[in-house]
């Protein structure tokens, strides 16, 4: 769930899809492929600091420039491999976007893409969910191996990952992270 600044809220729909509840009326309205959404699973939901709304699916990052006026949706440029999959979305104090897809961790800085990835410091290459610290600092909830890490960043840089949880894929402790 997200709200936009005239006060409607948004949720993710599953399997798929967006809706909007109008703060007005309390009126309910789907958005799906005829507003360009057309993946079969949508995931999360984000709206950020210029009161976008991104959505994360099962075929790619799309967004809304204008949800509340138009919501009409379009697929963001984005690296091939986000197409087959985007879990999250999050914005950090910066405006920097991050997401997290099977590929990895994807930050989004002036229309720019950056990768990490295990080989990188991340502690796995299937962070699932992420939350932004106080202090900047990202927090992920890795998919398979259900581990959590805070990981630290300067510019682009990954410059520590501090494990808080292990990875182990048949752990119960981190069940409760599952949506942060």
């Amino acid at each position: 769930l997200g709200e936009t600044s005239d006060g409607s809220i948004w949720a993710v729909m599953k399997p798929g899809g967006v809706a909007r509840i109008d703060p007005a009326s309390g009126k309910i309205r789907l958005f799906g492929v005829a507003e360009g959404l057309p993946c079969g699973i949508s995931h999360r939901g984000f709206i950020d600091h210029l009161d976008r709304l991104w959505i994360a699916t099962n075929c790619g990052v799309f967004r809304s420039d204008r949800p509340s006026a138009n919501g009409v949706f379009h697929r963001i440029d984005q690296p091939a491999s986000l197409g087959l999959a985007v879990w999250s979305i999050a914005e950090d104090h910066q405006g920097t976007m991050w997401i997290a897809s099977p590929s990895g961790l994807w930050r989004l800085s002036d229309v720019q893409w950056r990768q990490y990835r295990k080989a990188d410091g991340l502690l796995a290459d299937d962070p699932y969910i992420i939350a932004i610290a106080a202090d900047g600092a990202l927090w992920l909830r890795h998919r398979l191996g259900a581990g959590v890490e805070r990981v630290e960043f300067s510019g682009d840089q990954l410059m520590r990952s501090t494990a808080v949880v292990p990875l182990d894929a048949m752990s119960n402790e981190v069940t409760a992270f599952h949506g942060f």
